[in-house]
């Protein structure tokens, strides 16, 4: 406590327990210790060619050690693994390196770490390039008791898949154990460590020498002990079984061990597939890695472990239950911020969470200030608040500490949640900075450990036992006697180093939320420890933490794409920490075969921000995103992803508690003129974000001068581009980029009688102070887009983490806001109108959903057809020959259905739109007349895809030459006609119906708005009060008359054709 020194130098210490892992600190000891091991320059000109660079150690084990590189011609990040060829050549290891490289390299898997290259680094050492895995191994998850049943269900299949893969390819792993299965930033698991792999084929004994080749005992079966044995790809079952076994109860199986649901209360399923997988008999196995991933995936998410027999008192403390505590629901999916290679996992663990219960608070800070204007104290001002022994004493320097001197802080005065801890010291021995110390918990720490790294860690009292959470790699290097300013701050969850003032990185985790502050040092007594100032920020504002209680926020999450959300204090959403990204954009692109507006853009860097992408592309996108993850249950099935709305956006800018709400954006923007996302300064400090600063004066290929206006006295490293998301330092809330970079789309109208909608934030191409403002709009159109624009997604939940208390009252939709309905069926807002559309016609799987409610209803329905031809019948094609009075019947089931589940506010309904509301809907310029009739076929020069007649390219679903193949003849069902007509010359690949989105969506972001079936609208034709409207077209229609925009076909309400289909749309209490 205090400025004293530690028995047990944190950060330091081996953990027992390691096979093949050092930590970060360790590995450069050990690099530095050992002549056997070259220094990472050393190595880069072993390589050949100059194909890599070698830039850190991460760690060794058995006869190999592993390095962090680059691929130098693809600038992508490398893990380096070597091996001396004289160390390995008595238990021919040099053979088993080489397999290793042969093994991996045949496995072309998304859930095995992937083999670049290999050969030989100079006359001693053979090496392996591999891809560099960013995250944390399973063995890592399990020791910080942060594995649960769900997570087990998550990742088995991945695990089976990768061994059914390897085994498919006639190859045996040998050595499964969760240290050699790595867990990536976005969930996804990547099996490691080939080395004692072997060939399964005919040529293969498979017989294992004494001593070599076994594995790791604990996981290790039977016949691996038995030099005689013969081993073949059932061990790695086996192998498997134990390691389900430690998943799910945090223990091994070791002795007469117990069910897992004895020893923990989890589901009683395990038992049957643990006992099976650990059969000593290789035949009473599963036989193939699939079959347990067939066992694993029928385990439902919800089973809860038997009642009639609790766990074992002794049970491991990480054991989770099925049906978790609210405390035990808080699981953190383990995220490395290290990158961890295939045998050293030098990982930090970054707690995310899935979308639901209340975090640790966040501060509710505005916008980062310059550090001048924060409230530091000075801690050596009093000499009365240290207590000195040894041979620590106050000097006209500051506190000078040597021989195993102490000096101790009045920690009581300086108890912290939220605070920071700044030091300015002469390098020397190791000086410490602790946050949030409890006596008999923890810490968490930062010190430099040697001339060129600093750690961040955290310390657990009880286990004595320190855990780096991450390494920097300092931006100078250190001498003895060079001074360094160093600074620990921590907000929330959030943990911040450092030095020089500059921003080393951040981590996220939440095991100690309050506590006091102190000082250790590391004696040296030929190395003192100087420090010359100490200062402490206090962080704890009382007015922002109630805010907060009474603003629950669910916990951090990553989604299966990598985009991480963290919640923002005023809102009950949480907030992609930055753009969405290329990559993130190309998923969508790749799985929905959706066009990119330029495609110049897929091929940009993947990082960074995706752009030429209009409102309703970033909507679909998000719609996209909510059905995968929820089909996925990586989401609830009231959780979507969305844009964010205007107030939202300014919460997370840190201005929202200063604007009123009820203004419109436009009102909104002309506000807080001396604000920026930085503070209040002109011109932004350096670092702010990605603005036209004055590295716009550069020279393009052509020589030419590049001109644009800049900002004077500001300069970032982007000039002409967008910055790779995380490039700039995040704001109080963990965001990144919401100045700079792109304007960001939000999901309100920058008018309350406007067309256009809001973007926020401004860009690398801005200069101008009004642009980059806080309060800043800029407005763009429906279709518009930009190389400025993108946009950023929020995660709106309702997931069961979160208590009764936290779960605001179901006021579903939003005003204007997009909705995905019980059916799935999705709604976005029209300009011009006062509904949300539902982007695409009522589909047969959405009807079905009716029909099922209604015992007793015929199933004519299901049996539609053309000249025996089936129409209509597929799940995701729309309904046929629905009359008028079935598409009302619909809307008013699905209301009371929704309404009663609390999907809907109470007075909003579904209903058909009205004959105007169609016309907007499709784009027509305004119409003259009072009744459909009037309007029926006074525009002759509009259709829904544009004023081109013949349709080209993809139009839609009308009668073509795909119609014409299957329909030559003429219609025996209608002797008037002598053929089925049809549009020459014009294809869309379709006989019938077509599935619902399989054309380009509208201006408005629907689909099948001209083509594919008649939809029906409210209206009567005419005063007659006889027939209802229909619009549209349909996949029977071939003239230009029936295809045009402004054409109502109308028909009695009782009727019913195989053309004959409708689309709902969701009207507000209001309405």
């Amino acid at each position: 406590m205090g400025l004293e020194p530690s028995a047990e130098p944190a950060g330091d210490s081996v953990d027992p327990e390691a096979t093949v892992k050092l930590s970060p600190s360790q590995a450069s000891i050990s690099a530095r210790g050992q002549p056997d091991l070259p220094l990472p320059e050393e190595l880069t000109t072993m390589l050949p060619g100059g194909a890599y660079k070698v830039e850190s150690f991460l760690g060794q084990g058995g006869m190999g050690a592993v390095y962090k590189g680059a691929q130098v011609r693809l600038k992508r990040p490398v893990a380096i693994k070597i091996m001396r060829r004289d160390l390995g050549r008595d238990y021919d290891f040099e053979a088993r390196f080489e397999r290793e490289a042969q093994a991996m390299a045949k496995l072309s898997h998304p859930n095995i770490v992937s083999v670049i290259d290999f050969g030989e680094a100079g006359p001693d050492y053979l090496y392996i390039v591999m891809e560099l895995v960013d995250g944390a191994d399973l063995m890592d998850v399990i020791r910080g008791g942060q594995m649960t049943q769900e997570m087990a269900l998550t990742l088995l299949p991945q695990i089976c898949d990768a061994l059914q893969f390897a085994h498919d390819h006639g190859i045996v792993h040998r050595d499964i154990k969760p240290s050699n299965i790595m867990l990536t930033r976005d969930g996804r698991i990547k099996m490691a460590d080939f080395g004692l792999a072997k060939r399964l084929d005919t040529e293969s004994t498979m017989h294992t020498k004494t001593g070599t080749g076994m594995g790791t005992p604990d996981y290790a079966a039977p016949e691996q002990f038995d030099p005689n044995g013969h081993i073949d790809h059932r061990a790695d079952i086996y192998a498997l079984g134990v390691m389900i076994y430690q998943m799910i109860t945090g223990t091994l199986p070791r002795g007469a061990w117990k069910s897992p649901s004895e020893r923990a209360a989890v589901a009683p399923q395990w038992d049957d597939i643990v006992s099976r997988a650990m059969q000593s008999d290789p035949a009473d196995r599963y036989q193939q890695a699939s079959e347990v991933k067939t066992d694993v995936t029928s385990i439902p998410l919800a089973s809860t472990a038997r009642q009639d027999r609790q766990p074992e008192a002794k049970a491991s403390p990480r054991a989770v239950s099925a049906a978790p505590t609210k405390t035990k629901s808080r699981m953190p999916l383990i995220l490395g911020l290290a990158a961890c290679a295939v045998v050293a996992s030098v990982g930090a663990l970054l707690m995310t969470k899935k979308p639901g219960v209340n975090a640790a608070a966040q501060t509710s800070q505005a916008p980062s200030s310059a550090p001048a204007r924060e409230n530091w104290e000075d801690l050596l001002r009093e000499p009365t608040q240290f207590a000195f022994t040894g041979g620590a004493k106050r000097t006209s320097d500051g506190i000078r500490i040597e021989r195993g001197g102490t000096a101790r802080l009045d920690i009581q005065k300086l108890a912290v949640r939220d605070g920071a801890l700044r030091m300015h010291a002469v390098f020397g021995s190791k000086i410490q900075l602790r946050l949030r110390e409890k006596d008999n918990q923890g810490q968490y720490w930062l010190h430099v450990s040697n001339s060129n790294q600093a750690i961040l860690g955290r310390r657990d009292m009880l286990a004595r036992k320190d855990t780096p959470l991450t390494v920097f790699t300092l931006p100078r290097t250190l001498k003895d006697g060079d001074e360094y300013e160093m600074e620990l701050r921590v907000v929330g969850p959030c943990i911040t180093a450092k030095f020089d003032g500059e921003p080393m990185g951040s981590v996220l985790d939440e095991l100690y939320a309050d506590g006091s502050l102190s000082v250790g040092t590391f004696p040296d007594n030929s190395r003192p420890a100087i420090i010359k100032s100490l200062e402490f920020l206090d962080l704890d504002n009382t007015a922002s933490k109630a805010r907060i209680k009474s603003s629950p926020q669910a916990a951090p999450f990553t989604n299966s794409l990598g985009m991480k959300f963290v919640p923002v204090p005023g809102t009950k959403v949480l907030f992609s920490i930055w753009e969405t990204r290329v990559q993130d954009y190309a998923a969508f692109a790749n799985d929905t075969k959706r066009e990119w507006k330029d495609p110049s853009v897929s091929s940009r860097p993947p990082a960074t921000p995706v752009t030429k992408v209009d409102i309703t592309d970033a909507r679909a996108f998000a719609a996209w995103l909510t059905d995968r993850e929820r089909s996925e249950g990586r989401i609830g099935a009231q959780d979507l992803y969305r844009l964010p709305r205007d107030h939202e956006w300014s919460c997370a800018m840190g201005i929202g508690d200063r604007e009123d709400p009820a203004k419109t954006p436009a009102e909104l923007s002309q506000l807080l003129p001396d604000v920026y996302p930085w503070g209040t300064a002109w011109p932004p400090p350096p670092g702010a974000g990605n603005y036209a600063g004055e590295e716009a004066a550069v020279q393009l290929p052509d020589g030419k001068p590049f001109s644009r206006s800049q900002i004077t006295g500001y300069r970032d490293p982007f000039a002409t581009s967008h910055a790779p998301v995380g490039s700039f330092a995040p704001n109080a809330l963990g965001l990144h980029d919401l100045g700079g970079n792109v304007w960001e789309w939000c999901d309100d109208l920058m008018a309350t009688a406007g067309q256009e909608y809001v973007k926020r934030g401004g860009c690398y191409d801005n200069s101008d102070p009004d642009a980059l403002r806080s309060a800043s709009r800029r407005a763009g159109f429906l279709n518009s887009v930009g190389f400025s624009t993108g946009f950023r997604l929020v995660l709106e939940s309702a997931s069961p983490g979160l208590t009764k208390n936290d779960i605001v009252a179901p006021t579903f939709p939003a005003k204007g806001a997009p909705f995905t309905n019980s059916l799935g069926m999705k709604f976005v807002p029209v300009p011009g109108t006062k509904v949300l559309f539902s982007i695409w016609d009522t589909r047969v799987q959405d009807y079905a959903a009716y029909a099922a409610a209604r015992p007793g209803m015929d199933d004519l329905w299901k049996k539609q057809e053309k000249e025996g031809v089936p129409v209509g019948r597929e799940a995701d094609h729309p309904v046929v020959r629905m009359t008028w009075e079935d598409a009302q019947a619909f809307c008013a089931w699905l209301t009371e259905k929704e309404t009663a589940e609390g999907k809907l506010t109470k007075g909003a309904k579904y209903r058909l739109p009205t004959d105007a509301e169609w016309s907007t809907a499709v784009g027509m310029p305004p119409e003259q007349g009072a009744t459909p009739q009037e309007r029926h076929f006074k525009n002759e020069v509009d259709f829904p895809w544009g004023k081109d007649w013949p349709p080209k390219g993809k139009a839609g679903n009308y009668a073509d030459e795909s119609f014409h193949k299957k329909f030559p003849k003429p219609d025996v069902r209608d002797p008037e006609k002598t053929t089925n007509a049809w549009i020459a010359g014009y294809d869309d690949g379709y006989a019938t119906t077509s599935p619902v989105g399989a054309f380009p969506a509208n201006t408005q972001g629907l689909y099948d708005m001209g083509g594919n079936v008649w939809q029906w609208c409210e209206d009567w034709f005419d005063d007659s009060h006889k027939h209802r409207v229909l619009r549209g077209g349909s996949w029977n229609h071939d003239a230009r008359g029936n295809l045009l925009s402004s054409n109502r076909a109308y028909a009695p309400p009782a009727s019913r054709n195989l053309n004959y289909g409708f689309r709902c749309v969701l009207a507000q209490p209001a309405d």
